[in-house]
């Protein structure tokens, strides 16, 4: 891997115009690690974008090295890594991971009907409650626990927030691509099992949603 990186640096070395050096491959690196998805059009993304596209070789290379998948997603503009024990809830809060499942079940939803643009979704944030309300049968969210939840998965990459809606108070949502890199099929299917329970008994518990993920991941 050294001497890939070493190889890259010479050949940028020997261009007319001055190329990457070795600070910038490392920084590239950084920033991904840091991220996990880095956007073509992403605010100061643009330059690391360029790199680990050029020379996605060597950063999957890289990346396999810690035992992570890099990928690049020409279609959609972006790219990024899957840690290779790639759990989401286990960083997360229980009410961050049932809005990330919920999230993910609705953008897969709407992906299905050819209704995203770019590869993304734009979920009302009252039917995301909704599905909330519905899907743990409590009677109330409070709006700031319920923001902050959703800044955190703005933080990881999976979600965009944008203005106020005077309406519901919350922040309009866009699901970004990314979410389905990191909520698996197992999860979603873990989602619609539970969703099919919760609507024949009043007595289901999102519990089950998490522990049958567990389970998965265990086996």
């Amino acid at each position: 891997m050294l001497k890939e990186l070493d190889k890259i640096v010479r050949e940028n070395e020997t261009l007319e115009k001055k190329g990457y050096e070795q600070a910038d491959l490392e920084r590239a690196a950084a920033m991904l690690r840091r991220y996990q998805f880095i956007w073509k059009d992403g605010h100061g993304h643009k330059k690391t974008y360029d790199i680990l596209v050029k020379y996605r070789e060597y950063y999957s290379d890289l990346f396999a090295a810690f035992g992570d998948q890099f990928f690049v997603d020409d279609i959609y503009g972006y790219c990024g890594f899957i840690p290779k024990a790639n759990i989401p809830h286990n960083s997360l809060r229980k009410l961050e991971t049932i809005l990330l499942l919920i999230l993910a079940k609705l953008h897969d939803e709407e992906s299905r009907k050819a209704c995203t643009e770019k590869g993304r979704s734009f979920p009302s944030e009252v039917l995301l409650i909704d599905e909330y309300m519905r899907l743990t049968n409590e009677i109330k969210l409070g709006k700031v626990e319920l923001n902050a939840a959703l800044k955190t998965l703005k933080g990881i990459g999976v979600i965009e927030l944008g203005i106020i809606n005077p309406h519901s108070e919350m922040h309009r949502i866009t699901v970004l691509p990314s979410i389905m890199r990191v909520v698996t099929e197992e999860y979603m299917e873990e989602l619609f099992n539970f969703t099919e329970k919760s609507m024949e008994s009043e007595e289901t518990d999102i519990e089950a949603v998490l522990e049958g993920v567990e389970d998965e991941n265990d086996a």
